[in-house]
């Protein structure tokens, strides 16, 4: 990850170093704490992972909601110099990022993405730093 973002001429022209720490977050958490099976495994036999994420990303939701719980522990905390807004912020940015790294949703993801560059090269556009493009950019 750290490679893609710091290599390529887009992301280093668009992201800030807070949208940096969080993709950098996203991927050290995004399989964090993992039981060893798939989702679909976890699903068919009734996990109660599954049922509490109700069979929806169920390992991507464990993960980054146990990456969030963690960090509830003022030991664990890193992020203390952040306000309430940026944390929020920083929720907001990790979560579908994290979400996105669910393969049973790979190929839609990709194909949703390849219409989007399909798009903005057709009106002469390109990814801008705006929040939005930003994140579809991280979540790939």
């Amino acid at each position: 990850m750290f490679y893609f973002l710091t290599q390529s001429e887009l992301m280093r022209s668009i992201l800030t170093p807070f949208d940096l720490l969080c993709a950098l977050i996203a991927s050290c958490v995004h399989d964090y704490d993992h039981p060893g099976r798939n989702n679909a495994f976890l699903i068919n036999t009734g996990d109660p992972l599954a049922l509490q994420y109700n069979d929806t990303s169920v390992l991507e939701n464990y993960h980054v909601a146990s990456c969030f719980k963690l960090l509830q522990h003022t030991d664990n905390d890193f992020l203390l110099a952040f306000n309430k807004q940026e944390r929020n912020e920083l929720r907001n940015m990790i979560i579908p990022m994290v979400l996105h790294t669910d393969m049973g949703k790979h190929m839609i993801m990709v194909a949703n993405f390849e219409e989007l560059v399909h798009d903005k090269r057709a009106e002469n556009k390109w990814f801008t730093n705006s929040k939005e493009d930003k994140l579809t950019l991280l979540n790939v």
